[in-house]
């Protein structure tokens, strides 16, 4: 991997343009991050992925750039290097990267810890000259581009966590969208040492009544199976509902169908098998319960937009 520049200390703070006045007073960015939060209530569909990489040993991201697209990153457990436009650092522990649009990134990662992993979020906000919403702008100036070393921070990370576990491309519910919009509203400003409201308590993604706790548990305890995926039916009798009731009380809790969300999840695991590079598609096929290898490329292909062949020579999937 090519490096221009290297630190090995932990970053608190981004530099500051020379001639820049500091950010003493954080109104401005909390300005432009409520507009984010704005846009992306008003058009939830400008979250174009959600994903969560397990690292297992070691990660590999070839640097690579999005044109329009905002990517928050959170990673945990891990230590490494991270590739920021012209520049390389050293990260470990706890690490926030908010990559703008057209700003090159990537990432070499290694970690032994069980529980190491990254989660990130990729925002549609337009291309750096395109000023219409001024999302562009937003995303350029609103957050700092890498924070390392911020083991305080679990809050956020939770948050991020969980609405990737929930996000679906077909939909998701106001109130786990909120969990990003909150995510956002937490992640650390440029000069920002300590986490915000560190005590704030998370609101819940969903209803807490008994009806919505059965329905969590049925698709959490058989939405692992994503070898032979359990039908509506069994998720409802799991539940101990009917069928209707537990279709229709899914969908206003999560945003989305039953088939919408287990479906993202096994994507979801899909994708991490794709990234192992030493793994052979037809393993992946067998592994989530697929006839043939030939029909899971079909249904991947469907999902994720491109065959898993493309996705594994894809560096923007990182």
């Amino acid at each position: 991997m090519s490096r221009s520049v290297k630190s090995s200390s932990p970053l608190h703070r981004t530099a500051r343009r020379r001639g820049a006045p500091a950010e003493s007073n954080a109104t401005g960015l909390d300005a432009r991050r409520r507009l984010l939060c704005a846009a992306l209530f008003d058009d939830p569909k400008r979250i174009t992925d959600a994903l969560h990489h397990r690292v297992a040993g070691r990660i590999d991201a070839t640097p690579h750039h999005h044109a329009d697209l905002l990517q928050l990153d959170v990673i945990s457990g891990c230590r490494g290097e991270v590739v920021l436009g012209e520049t390389t650092s050293d990260i470990e522990g706890l690490t926030l990267i908010a990559v703008p649009p057209g700003h090159r990134h990537g990432y070499t990662l290694r970690s032994d810890r069980a529980d190491a992993a990254i989660w990130l979020v990729k925002i549609r906000v337009g291309k750096p000259a395109q000023r219409g919403l001024q999302a562009a702008s937003t995303a350029e100036t609103a957050f700092p581009i890498l924070l390392t070393g911020r083991d305080d921070d679990e809050a956020l990370r939770d948050e991020i966590a969980a609405f990737v576990a929930d996000w679906t491309p077909s939909g998701v519910s106001t109130l786990t969208l909120s969990r990003l919009t909150q995510a956002v509203a937490r992640w650390p400003h440029h000069t920002q040492t300590t986490p915000q409201n560190p005590r704030t308590k998370s609101v819940p993604v969903r209803g807490s009544d008994p009806l919505s706790a059965r329905i969590r548990a049925a698709v959490e305890t058989l939405g692992q199976r994503f070898d032979n995926p359990p039908d509506l039916e069994e998720l409802a009798q799991a539940a101990r509902v009917s069928s209707r009731h537990f279709a229709r009380r899914f969908r206003q809790d999560f945003g989305c169908t039953p088939h919408a969300w287990l479906a993202a999840r096994r994507l979801d695991v899909a994708r991490g098998l794709l990234r192992d590079a030493d793994g052979q598609i037809s393993d992946v096929a067998e592994h989530l319960g697929f006839s043939s290898p030939a029909a899971f490329s079909r249904w991947f292909t469907r999902l994720a937009g491109q065959s898993p062949r493309a996705f594994r020579n894809d560096p923007s999937n990182s």
